[in-house]
């Protein structure tokens, strides 16, 4: 309308733009986030047009200066960036000079004293951003002077250095972790080229901030040696590798940052990323690489022990500090194991500590710790499978071919490979003399062992909630059914099953002698008042989880074990809860074990008895379960349904839809089994029966 035509002329007319101009900005802006709706598409209108037209950048200094709200500021520094992602290329060399002074000169006025970087502390980023956008187009080629520029002009004062290195770490993101979604290759290129020739600068300044606090302690503050040792964190992944390995970087890192607590996380950051170079350089500098891990395993002897730790994580003041050093302390370990493998060996009592370390970071109760721990896990168990697979095939006779279990596939055994192909794994049956080569292959294990049986009692005990089964626990503590998959609870199970599917390849007997003990603790622990399901449930996810991963003589034992113990359980379990919980842990363990099913007809039959049982069950969640376990049942052996078996009349299928079975002992009638199901439930059963 013309009321908004008017205040678009007013605040396009950019010649003679005066403090009026400003106020009246302040207004469009103001109602741009607190008015009606039908205000604020008007002002949306106006501060478009403003914002899009070619001479609103000559106003951004004369706004900056004059307005008093920081959105308008904002807005004016969203004018700027703008013309310089959208237009650079075409504004004239003498406009380009102008934009490129007033915003290297507002960086350096806001960055200067320190009042103003800490209350205009989110003003200071978008300054520092919008100078980043420059830089990206004019250096190296026409600011060739830039990084000399940044550096010399911090020295004379600490605020502005801290906030220095902080553009410099963002121009070291822009280029290399982001530079080829956004730039040209080229360009790309010529960036990563500038910023790794003028290293040397950037060196000299941190060094110079480091030997300042190190010769003059106190002298050089705590923010600014934190941010120094943040922004070289983002740097080691890119730095010629002289830089790291042949000065004391790595010396002072650990000498002098280390110990306090204030700057430990920082250096471990550093740590970090020199753990985790990858480059076919880094192999001249293993002795190096060596030396620095022996320093770090060294440093982490000396810290509290984690009962210790424990405790100052359950103290408010301190929670934050140690969750976020044990995150960094983990993915510091494991990016030395990880991507060093090779060299660290060549240290195996420092190798063994940090693995030890590593498993007491694994019981940690932050979720984060745990999965960092986890993913190391899984690459290291199924490095540890492939060696000691590829090495008992070499010492076997190569004229005769190792032989793998199943005639079919065992269910939910693929598992993907740390080169990340997706194979199916099957444990190994040898004859006599080839098991002595098993054994012989298998020695190189002995060494970790402890660690590997320590492991497999902390998955057993944090194991995830595998997506078929449909019933929880709620805040409250009572069971209910859980109505939506969480997608990040399916991830975790999926990884953990991986990898103790990988420790049972390597050590069967060790597992199966675990979850044997931890359930008979569970019926001599019996306590219906004071009983809490957790432990059960997750040990029972965990057999699950590694089906298919023994021998067929080893599993039927093993699982007959199980499931006398789970059904002894049950009968001993009072109300309707700590049944339901008992009845979805037997649901679950026989619904992953098809094999043994199939071999074994009269208890595949008992199995389905026990099911049209539990489809009686009311309880929230059960009768779902049942019903779905039996689909799956039905469709890994619907040949046993299908076909007579030895010494019995007729198939499955025929003497469940009899009306005389049931008078005679035999399977519930159809009838009885199809009146209490509901709807959807009922879809589920008539799909099994269809198989």
């Amino acid at each position: 309308d013309d009321g908004v035509q008017t205040v678009i002329a007013q605040l396009t007319h950019f010649e003679a733009w005066d403090a009026s101009r400003t106020g009246l900005l302040d207004q469009v802006v103001q109602t741009m986030y607190s008015g009606q709706e039908s205000e604020r598409q008007k002002a949306h209108t106006v501060l478009n047009s403003v914002k899009i037209h070619p001479l609103a950048w000559t106003a951004v200094d004369k706004i900056l200066a004059e307005s008093q709200s920081p959105d308008t500021k904002f807005f004016a520094l969203g004018v700027l960036s703008l013309v310089i992602t959208s237009r650079w290329c075409t504004l004239p060399e003498e406009q380009k000079e102008a934009i490129k002074a007033y915003v290297v000169n507002a960086v350096v006025r806001f960055a200067s004293d320190e009042e103003t970087a800490r209350t205009q502390r989110h003003f200071l980023t978008k300054l520092n951003e919008t100078l980043v956008q420059i830089v990206k187009r004019e250096w190296p080629a026409k600011w060739t002077t830039f990084i000399p520029d940044i550096c010399s002009s911090g020295q004379s004062n600490q605020t502005l250095c801290e906030n220095n290195l902080r553009i410099l770490a963002m121009v070291s993101e822009e280029v290399f972790d982001f530079g080829e979604d956004y730039l040209t290759a080229r360009k790309n290129l010529e960036l990563k080229q500038a910023l790794s020739d003028q290293f040397q600068t950037i060196y000299e300044l941190c060094m110079f901030i480091f030997k300042a606090h190190i010769t003059t302690p106190g002298s050089v503050k705590d923010s600014l040696l934190n941010t120094t040792l943040n922004t070289l964190s983002t740097f080691m992944k890119w730095i010629p590798l002289g830089f790291i390995f042949q000065t004391d970087l790595i010396r002072v890192l650990m000498e002098c940052f280390w110990d306090p607590p204030n700057f430990r996380i920082g250096c471990i950051k550093c740590l970090n990323e020199i753990a985790s170079l990858n480059d076919s350089g880094v192999r001249e500098y293993h002795q190096h690489l060596v030396a620095c891990f022996s320093l770090v395993v060294h440093k982490i002897s000396m810290l509290p022990p984690m009962e210790q730790l424990t405790k100052l994580m359950n103290r408010p003041d301190q929670r934050l500090f140690w969750e976020v050093f044990n995150n960094q302390l983990a993915l510091m370990l494991t990016s030395f194991l990880k991507h060093n493998m090779a060299a660290v060996e060549a240290v195996p009592d420092m190798m063994a500590a940090a693995l030890q370390y590593l498993v007491n970071l694994s019981r940690s109760p932050n979720e984060e710790t745990f999965k960092i721990c986890l993913e190391f896990w899984h690459v290291l168990c199924g490095r540890l499978y492939n060696k000691l697979h590829d090495n008992m095939v070499g010492m076997l006779d190569g004229d005769a071919p190792v032989h793998l279990t199943g005639s079919a596939e065992p269910l939910m055994l693929n598992v993907k490979q740390p080169s990340g192909t997706v194979e199916s794994l099957r444990p190994l049956e040898l004859s006599p003399p080839q098991g002595l080569a098993v054994q012989g292959a298998g020695a190189q294990l002995d060494p970790l062992k402890p660690i590997l049986q320590e492991l497999r009692k902390i998955l057993v005990s944090r194991m995830a909630k595998p997506p078929e089964v449909t019933i929880k626990e709620n805040e409250d503590g009572h069971i209910v059914r859980q109505e939506e998959e969480d997608t990040d609870e399916v991830a975790m199970y999926n990884l953990m099953r991986e990898t103790l599917v990988y420790l049972t390849n390597v050590g069967g007997e060790a597992i199966r002698v675990l979850m044997i003990d931890t359930l008979k603790q569970e019926l001599q622990d019996h306590n219906d008042n004071f009983w809490d399901s957790k432990p059960l449930n997750r040990l029972c996810w965990a057999i699950g989880s590694i089906s298919g991963a023994m021998g067929e003589h080893a599993e039927k034992s093993f699982l007959a074990q199980v499931l006398r113990d789970l059904l002894s359980l049950c009968e001993m379990k009072k109300g309707k809860e700590n049944r339901a919980v008992v009845a979805s842990n037997i649901l679950y363990v026989v619904g992953q074990y098809p094999r043994f099913l199939r071999l074994h007809y009269r208890f595949l039959k008992t199995v389905v008895n026990k099911l049209f049982e539990f489809i009686h069950e009311r309880f929230a969640g059960v009768q779902e379960m049942a019903c779905e376990t039996f689909l799956k049942i039905s469709q890994k052996c619907k040949k046993k349904f299908a076909l007579v078996q030895r010494d019995e009349q007729c198939s499955f299928v025929e003497e469940l839809v009899s009306t005389q079975t049931w008078a005679d002992g035999g399977l519930e009638p159809l009838p009885q089994i199809l009146d209490d199901l509901e709807p959807l439930n009922m879809c589920t059963f008539y799909e099994a029966l269809g198989h």
